[in-house]
């Protein structure tokens, strides 16, 4: 009897549930009453956090029900399981607990009480805890239905009980609420309090009479479905109970009789209870059980086995049915056992047995026809007799698993019938075969097939996998390359055994399964026939329904490599079964991203593990990996076999991984001994038994298939005996003998293939073998013939990866003289015996066998054979140079759009295979590794005249085209080395000249790649439209490429030479450490923000590789293995990580004293080995310890220990450490050789800075602030000291050891030299922001790398022919700017009283700095002014203290005013005529004559009010306005408080307009409105507008209050009208008016937004002006007289806009918008097709902005073009007149010709 939980609803939902497992039950005793048993079996919920909390619904957790033993009565767990999880801890009822706490997530104390009726329970306290657990039993006797219930559910804090919950009611109707009369009920009930929360009831009815009948159970836990497995009894009565007796009795199907028995006494003590709650007996929903006949199943399968032994005897002559026969008889005989004392009460496995031992009844009946394969009735006799042992093998392994322990508890309610319906649908399928014999019908298509057998939710949504990895081809379902019949008999049936065999059943008190060998590794050597055995596996297994998937490698083939290996078995699995299509859907269909991992670790856990751990899947599932050697290079290898090794084990016993592999060392000894795997050896095999299976072999297709002349068995033993048991050269012998050469016989073959082979050693035999078969079709005298056998298998062989018939035609078709008129097909037709696809176009072309390639290329042993793969790499690099000069075009794949990124195309994998045919996708990936192949390193050598025309020729028409393909393929990374490559080869070329550019072209390539390789490869069409038109003006590519294209942007101002900063990776957080991996291709860095991780960077297009891997703590230190497979890390707390970057897998060491010392150790260093196998890391005590990372035991031993501190650590070689140590005044340097001490270096004085990789110098600095160089080991001076620039805080070497980078607090990165005469400064290299927080060298020594608190990594050309120009930084954070009044002069003040000045027109810098007196830890500048002709600067402090600063004579002056004097609202302004300053502060207003700034100052008092600054001077100097705020007594209206009409001390905002001679009013003040705040606030010039911005929003006299900015026009004296300006509900930041001739107009700052608005018509009259760094905020503005330009300061730039109106009526009028980079109107880019016309009053338009990583999105946020790291401060954004802090002219853009979008392929001409 099974009790399932349904997903949790609103409803209350009671379920049958059982009793407890397996125990015999002793006749029951009678007690007074009944008693009601009650466990809690969970809490859960399905309800929303509330709305402010951003959080989606969280799924109910599952919970268990636990069973301990205590004095024989049955103790349920009382079992809480709360959502705890991180934040969502407040999920379940944090809306309505108590608030007791900030974060409300500490653990607790909870508690149960229950009462009902008089009986009162109380749990215990838990134990403080977020997931509460009791081991209690709440026990009632006598209840009646009717008595009251009560729960409370509470938790204990520091000072009370807080109530959780509480449910109230009757028995009735909270526990037995059911219509049913089930024994025991799940009840779940809503707790009141808690919105969403949800309390599951187990509640067990136990009748007086047995209540002495309840055994004492072993502790455990049962799923959340309680389910009840029985033990056994020989016989059980009928159940005939009182008014049960009509029940129909209890289908168990393999339950006990103690089930039976157990229920059966349930059933009469529940028969006494009153109605309605007399239960039902639960049936499991098995139907039409048989009450009075009992049998067991032995009774039932003797007959059925006494018909299946014959079957499986007359099956032994028939050899395609025989192995399924096997199988039969070894599972059914499997079942007998497992089953065999059990009784059957199920009718519907009573009567599947039936039907089974019916039909084999019939067929042994036919056996005379059935053995001569002559029934009548029977069209098919094999494929019939296939069928039966394929339906009767599925049968006795769901039976089987029918039969297991535990079967039944781990099955819902709602799979049982999923159950019923399977048998009904074998007894079906037996019927049907049955019924074959008696009249003639089309064989059932579908084998009925169970696997599994849980009840999967469907998606409403159909899965679609379609975007997961596929290898097409991979299945191993090609019959020809199976075993033949009746051949490896015996491996075949040990591998099929091994399938068969059944698993041992998790036990009851574990979770954890029992170890079994679900991986089997078949290793043998080449040629020994491992690959015919994976087919027939696959085959036969496929056959019986229980192949999930099969995948073959084949080496140097991309999608039959490693990553395509867990994508496609997992699709392949998905359309085995719906369900496991399901079940993966629901892990993998709301993440694209996890669908398109290529991590092998998330791969195997989310395509294979996690969908299939939750399944009950009844017989094996077989999976079949074959070639695992061929998978990949030898660092693949390991990987994926790693992860097999390391998560096999976690996958269901069920599935079966048989794989083979050749006996690679790496692979045997990650293999050989784990106890889930399972290893065979072909070499293990008997050579007898092998023979015997050659010869077979050889008989099937000598004598069987084809009749040759004499050819017959004695001639078969003879080549079998000459194969000596190689399988390989059985099958080529065959095939020769079968199709000889021309000229001869069968016959003569054979004699010649046995000649050559007799008397020759194994090793030599296919050496004879093939120089047989080359000999008889390209004899020694015919060099035409030879020459183009070596010709065509030149390519074949030396190709990376295989091509078709049609690629290699089209290859070699290159290569061969017009006037010859064969191709390469000529020579492959004949070779069909060694190479496979040579009568195919589809198949790729490769050896049969490896040891065909090992002898071609080996000339000892092939002679006059021999194929020079050297030569063949050159001529198949000539070849791909003329493919690629032939066939590549412009826009290739017919891309239509340069808005979308290449990933975001979804057909694109189409485009690519209608438009890039495969030889040419050859051609452009390894065009330059085969020209390197043949040039070998460090040798001058004299290129083909033929392959330097083609290259001259493909660069300089085609390179663009290339760098397309590769793009569309996937990136541009393979054009780094491939023109790396090409560059090394044409300098060691001799036969170049003088006056040879190609290396100059391909130097500026190379540059241009690396500059642009980030938007190369996320978008092909930007090589056209944004790479080529920002590349610099002097650069080859521009001069070469730019004229072609004719439709394009233009930099009006280009760069002249090529950036020094070759990329910039920018991160949202600060980069702290940097490593870089041994091949330059990847970055590591160490983000440690408020999560800190790890991320590595491709180094080439700076895009995220990996990551973010995220660490428990702050990360200090990062290392790179020498494969770049593996990053080491260091944290905070002490820890070592190792991450596997492709699996994701990491492996944490803890640093362990042996010595247990007090003393505190922590890592600070670390470094791989050469060989990778050991970590080594350096400790603050001087310990170096290392940890063998190969075997996978992280146990650290101390290797050497220095006397101070370990600074540094590295490799020389396997054997060689070098180190370095530190204190406060000394270093230290050691080397060990072997393990053995061989030089200690010890200098007072001086601190290491750091050490060459290669242990020749140390770089140091001393307390004089000079660096020096010393060799090593001496410790010998290199040179002089020299003094830096600037203090050195850390440095990188390059690999040779010559040269050293350093950094600083400079924020510079130093490139320095190693000389005879010492450090020599090369260059400097300014650029990042911010302090620098490491540096390192690129292996190959062309780059730097240093990454910053900017949040940024920059890569630095090191070698770079041009230097940065000298051009002073603006490194000041601009707290105020002025402009003149005729805009020829700007100047920004900083807090700390740094004065900057520029030319207005220019925008260059105008003298030095200017420094005032302040600063800014103490007396920081709290305003400034600057007077109308732009010639005196007026500053003054919080503490009261005003500068003058005299512009033209650079004169300072400065007096003190009163003290206090610190306001944040002071102001102050220069007059007219520059004369005096007005400074408002306080209830003050100052004037101070500026030529006797020290004489006192004279001002006047406002008593009671408080001024806002600063003042605003009238354009005739007689008036001047400012604002103030005076306390008056109002009543304020709190709508929604308790309190209304409360009196309050409220402040009025006035504006007061005042004689500038007298200080006397001219107007009395204005009121503005009641509440003082004013958060922004300007007044125009005319003294006719006022604008404010009041924080609060409240009321606003005569209005209603708002969050926008409110202008009120000033006439008289009098406010006459009020606006109100909203833009996006944002406050402004800054307020200015700007005066001109078509209006007065109104710029406010929102954060980064610049808005423009019109006071007529209140709208603004441009975009938002915008800089692409959004998070910048301005800090202040200000505007010319003019009104046509505004100056706004930023937090790190001061930048001049353009915001004139070129209209008067511009109220009237669209927006102004254009999308332009440059001042001049002609520039302006032209709007695209539909633009259609704003019309006024609508919010403004978006104008174009930049994201992180450098693309210019248009309105639309489509995508425009990508802009260089150093352009885009540079950039002139639309209307940005002038940057003046970016130290350079900005960059300006012609945009008239530019095409993009839908019509960028207009763009090439």
């Amino acid at each position: 009897m099974v009790a399932s939980l349904s997903p949790i609803t609103s409803e209350l939902q009671v379920h049958s549930h059982p009793l407890p497992p397996s125990h015999r039950l002793v006749r029951p005793v009678k007690t007074p009453s009944p008693v009601i048993s009650i466990s809690l079996c969970s809490i859960s919920t399905r309800g929303m956090l509330d709305s402010d909390n951003g959080l989606g619904p969280i799924p109910a957790e599952k919970s268990t029900l636990e069973i301990s033993q205590i004095k024989g009565t049955y103790r349920l767990l009382l079992l809480m399981k709360w959502t705890l999880i991180s934040i969502e801890w407040v999920i379940v009822i944090e809306a309505d607990l108590p608030k007791t706490g900030f974060l409300e997530n500490k653990e607790r104390q909870y508690r149960i009480v229950i009462k009902i009726g008089q009986q009162k329970i109380k749990s215990k306290e838990s134990e403080k805890s977020k997931r509460p657990r009791w081991n209690e039993t709440f026990r009632f006797v006598g209840i009646d239905s009717t008595a009251d219930f009560h729960l409370e559910l509470s938790f204990k804090t520091s000072f009370r009980r807080v109530s959780v919950a509480i449910i109230s009611g009757t028995v009735q109707s909270i526990l037995l609420s059911s219509q049913s009369s089930d024994t025991s009920q799940i009840v779940t009930q809503n707790l009141p309090s808690c919105s969403g929360a949800k309390l599951q009831f187990y509640v067990k009815m136990i009748a007086p009479e047995s209540l002495s009948a309840v055994p004492a159970v072993t502790a455990g836990s049962l799923p959340v479905t309680p389910s009840i497995v029985a033990g056994s009894l020989s016989a059980t009565p009928p159940i005939t109970t009182g008014s049960l007796s009509a029940t129909p009795a209890v289908a168990a199907g393999s339950l006990s009789a103690t089930t039976a028995v157990a229920l059966a006494d349930t059933a009469k003590a529940l028969d006494s209870l009153p109605a309605p709650h007399l239960p039902k007996i639960p049936t499991m929903g098995l139907s039409n059980p048989v009450v009075d006949t009992v049998r067991s199943f032995g009774e039932l399968l003797t007959p059925l086995l006494e018909k299946v032994k014959p079957f499986c005897d007359l099956m032994t002559a028939i050899s395609k049915v025989h192995p399924y026969a096997q199988i039969v008889w070894s599972i059914l005989d499997g079942v007998r056992s497992a089953i065999q004392n059990q009784v059957a009460r199920d009718s519907n496995i009573c009567k599947l047995l039936e039907k089974m031992t019916s039909l084999y009844a019939v067929v042994n009946e036919h056996k005379e026809q059935i053995k001569s394969l002559k029934v009548p009735t029977i069209k098919s006799p094999i494929e019939f007799l296939q069928r039966v042992c394929a339906q009767t093998i599925d049968c006795c392994l769901f039976i089987r698993k029918y039969a297991s322990p535990g079967f039944m508890q781990r099955m819902a309610k709602s799979a049982i019938s999923k159950v019923d319906a399977r048998i009904n649908a074998y007894c079906d399928a037996f019927e049907s075969l049955k019924q074959s014999f008696y009249e003639e019908r089309q064989l059932n298509t579908d084998l009925v097939v169970a696997r599994v057998l849980d009840v999967v939710q469907r998606s409403a949504i159909k899965a679609d996998l379609s975007d997961m990895l596929y290898s097409k081809g991979s299945a191993m379902d090609d019959e020809d390359k199976a075993c033949l019949d009746g051949t490896r008999t015996g491996i075949l049936n040990t591998a099929t055994n091994w399938v068969n065999s059944n698993p041992p059943e998790p036990p009851e008190s574990s979770e954890s399964p029992q170890p079994h060998q679900n991986v089997l590794l078949l290793i043998g050597e080449a040629g020994t026939g491992k690959s015919a055995i994976a087919h027939s596996m696959a085959q036969r297994f496929k056959t019986l329904g229980r192949l999930g998937s099969s995948y073959g490698f084949v080496r140097n083939t991309p999608n039959r490599d490693y990553k395509h290996l867990f994508p496609t078995i997992a699709r392949n699995m998905a359309d085995f079964d719906e369900d496991i299509k399901e079940a993966l859907w629901e892990k993998v269909g709301h993440d694209t991203a996890l669908r398109t991992t290529e991590s092998l670790k998330q791969q195997f856990e989310n395509f294979l593990q996690k969908p299939l751990e939750n399944l009950t899947v009844s017989g094996p599932i077989l999976i079949v990996i074959d070639a695992l050697d061929e998978c990949g290079n030898s660092s693949d290898v390991r990987k994926l076999a790693s992860i097999i090794v390391t998560h096999s084990r976690k996958l269901p016993s069920c599935v079966r991984l048989f794989i083979t592999s050749r006996p690679e060392k790496h692979i045997v000894n990650g293999f050989e001994g784990v106890s889930h795997i399972r290893i065979e050896r072909m070499d293990a095999i008997p050579d007898d038994f092998t023979l015997k299976d050659i010869n077979t072999f050889i008989q099937s297709r000598l004598m069987e298939n084809i009749q040759i002349d004499g050819i017959g068995i004695e001639q078969c033993k003879k080549l079998a005996s000459t194969s000596q048991n190689l399988f390989q050269w059985a099958f080529v012998a065959c095939k020769e003998i079968a199709e000889p050469p021309i000229g001869r016989t069968p016959d003569e073959q054979y004699r010649k293939l046995v000649q050559s082979g007799s008397g020759v050693a194994q090793d030599r035999l296919l050496d004879y073998l093939y120089s047989e078969v080359l000999g008889a079709l390209f004899p020694e005298n015919d060099t035409v013939g030879m020459d183009r056998f070596k010709s065509v298998l030149g390519v074949v062989l030396a190709l990376f990866e295989p091509l078709t018939l049609t690629g290699i035609k089209a290859l070699h078709t290159t290569l061969i003289r017009p006037d010859e008129v064969y191709n390469a097909g000529t020579i492959l037709q004949y070779l069909g015996s060694l190479l496979s696809g040579v009568m195919d176009t589809d198949v790729p072309i490769r050896p049969l066998h490896t040891s065909f390639r090992d002898f071609l290329a080996d000339l000892k042993r092939s002679k006059d054979f021999f194929v020079d793969i050297a030569d063949a790499h050159q001529r198949i690099a000539r070849a791909s140079l003329c493919v690629m000069n032939a066939e590549l075009v412009f826009n290739i794949c017919k891309l239509e759009s340069s808005y979308v990124f290449n990933k975001e195309i979804p057909d694109l994998q189409k485009r690519i295979e209608k438009y890039i045919p495969h030889h040419l996708s050859y051609s452009c990936r390894f065009w330059a590794r085969h020209l390197d192949i043949a040039s070998p390193v460090g040798i001058n050598t004299f290129l083909d005249h033929r392959i330097r025309e083609l290259f001259k020729k493909f660069v300089d028409e085609n390179i663009l085209f290339w760098l397309e393909v590769l793009s569309i393929l996937g990136g541009v990374s393979p054009a780094f080395s491939a023109l790396a490559n090409a560059a090394r080869v044409l300098n060691s070329d001799q036969s170049r000249t003088s006056n040879d550019n190609l290396i100059g072209c391909i130097n500026d390539i190379e540059t241009f790649v690396d500059v642009f390789a980030q938007p190369i490869s996320q978008s092909t069409p930007h090589i056209y439209i944004s790479a080529v038109p920002f590349s610099p003006r002097g650069s080859w590519i521009s001069k070469q490429y730019l004229p072609r294209l004719r439709r394009t942007l233009r930099v009006c101002n280009a760069l002249e030479y090529w950036p020094i900063v070759r990329g910039v990776i920018q991160h949202n957080y600060q980069i702290d450490h940097i490593a870089i991996s041994t091949d330059s291709a990847r970055i590591a860095g160490a983000c440690n923000s408020i999560l800190p991780n790890l991320i590595v960077w491709d180094a080439r297009t700076g895009l995220v590789n990996y990551g973010p891997l995220e660490c428990d703590d702050h990360v200090r230190c990062v290392a790179f293995s020498a494969d770049g497979a593996r990053v080491g890390y260091i944290l905070e707390n002490g820890m070592i990580g190792i991450w596997e970057i492709e699996s994701g897998s990491t492996q944490m060491i803890v640093q362990i004293n042996p010595n247990h010392e007090s003393v505190e150790s922590r890592a600070t260093c670390l470094t791989f080995s050469p060989d990778g196998r050991k970590l080594v890391a350096g400790s603050s005590d001087g310990a170096i310890r290392s940890w063998d990372t190969s075997t996978g035991r992280a146990t650290g031993t101390i290797l050497y220990q220095l006397t101070s501190e370990c600074l540094s650590v590295s490799f020389l070689s396997d054997d060689t450490l070098i180190a370095c140590g530190s204190t406060p005044v000394s270093f230290e340097f050691c080397r060990w050789d072997g393990g053995i001490l061989q030089r200690r270096l010890q200098i007072e004085g001086e601190r290491p800075l750091g050490m060459s990789l290669d242990g020749r110098y140390i770089i140091t600095d001393s307390p004089h602030d000079t660096i020096c160089v010393r060799g090593l080991p001496e410790g010998t001076l290199v040179g002089i000291p020299v003094t830096p620039p600037s203090q050195i805080w850390r440095i990188a070497f390059s690999h040779d050891g010559n040269h050293f980078a350093s950094v600083g607090p400079s924020n510079t990165v130093a490139i320095w030299d190693i000389s005879p005469t010492g450090p020599v400064l090369n260059v400097s290299l300014p650029g990042h922001t911010k302090e620098m927080t490491g540096i390192v060298y690129s292996p190959d020594g062309r780059h730097v790398f240093s990454c910053s608190s900017d949040s940024t990594i920059r890569k630095w050309a090191v070698h770079a022919m041009n230097t940065p120009d000298s051009i002073r930084k603006y490194d000041a954070k601009p707290f105020r700017v002025h402009v003149s009044h005729d805009g020829s002069r700007i100047a920004s003040v900083s807090k700390d009283g740094s004065v900057d000045l520029w030319d207005g027109t220019t925008g260059k810098t105008i003298g030095e700095r200017f420094q005032l007196g302040g600063d800014v830890y103490d007396d920081e500048i709290r305003g400034s002014a600057i007077s109308r002709d732009g010639t005196r600067i007026m500053a003054y402090s919080k503490k009261g203290r005003v500068y003058v600063l005299d512009l033209n004579s650079c004169k300072q002056t400065h007096r003190f005013l009163s003290s206090g004097f610190y306001s944040q609202t002071s102001g102050g302004i220069f007059s007219p005529d520059g004369s005096r300053v007005y400074i408002a502060s306080e209830d003050r207003i100052h004037t101070i004559d500026v030529d006797c700034v020290e004489d006192p100052s004279t001002w006047k008092a406002f008593p009671g009010i408080t001024f806002y600054g600063p003042p605003v001077i009238s354009p005739d100097g007689a008036q001047f306005a400012v604002l103030s705020k005076d306390a008056d007594e109002v009543v304020v209206d709190y709508k929604h408080s308790f309190f209304p009409d409360i009196r309050e001390n409220r402040n009025t905002v006035r504006m007061w307009i005042l004689d500038s001679q007298t200080l006397k009013e001219v107007y009395p003040p204005i009121n503005l409105h009641n509440d003082g705040r004013m958060d922004s606030w300007c007044i125009s010039r005319d003294l006719c507008y006022v604008a404010y911005h009041c924080g609060r929003g409240l009321q606003v006299v005569g209005t209603q209050g708002g969050r926008g900015i409110r202008v009120m026009s000033i006439e008289g004296g009098v406010a006459r009208k009020q606006s109100l300006l909203v833009y996006k509900a944002l406050p402004p930041d800054h307020l200015v008016f700007l005066t001109s001739t078509t209006g007065t107009y109104l710029a406010a700052s929102h954060h980064s937004d610049i808005v423009i608005w019109d006071l007529v018509s209140c709208t603004p009259i441009v975009a938002p002006l915008r800089h692409y760094k959004h998070n910048w905020n301005t800090m202040d503005m200000e505007c010319p007289q003019d009104g046509q330009r505004l100056v706004a300061g930023y937090s790190e730039q001061v930048l001049v806009w353009d915001v004139s109106v070129p209209f008067n009526d511009s109220h009237l009028r669209t927006y102004d918008n254009p999308t332009a980079f440059s001042s001049g109107t002609p520039h302006v880019l032209p709007p695209s097709e539909g633009d259609s016309t704003v019309l006024p009053n609508m919010a403004p338009p978006e104008d174009v902005k930049m994201t992180q990583d450098g693309w210019m999105l248009d309105p639309d946020s489509q995508r425009l073009f990508w802009a260089l790291p150093e352009l885009r401060e540079r950039l002139c954004m639309n209307r940005l007149e002038l940057n003046l802090t970016a130290g350079e002219e900005s960059i300006k853009l012609d945009l008239s010709r530019f095409v993009h979008g839908p019509r960028w392929s207009e763009c090439y001409s």
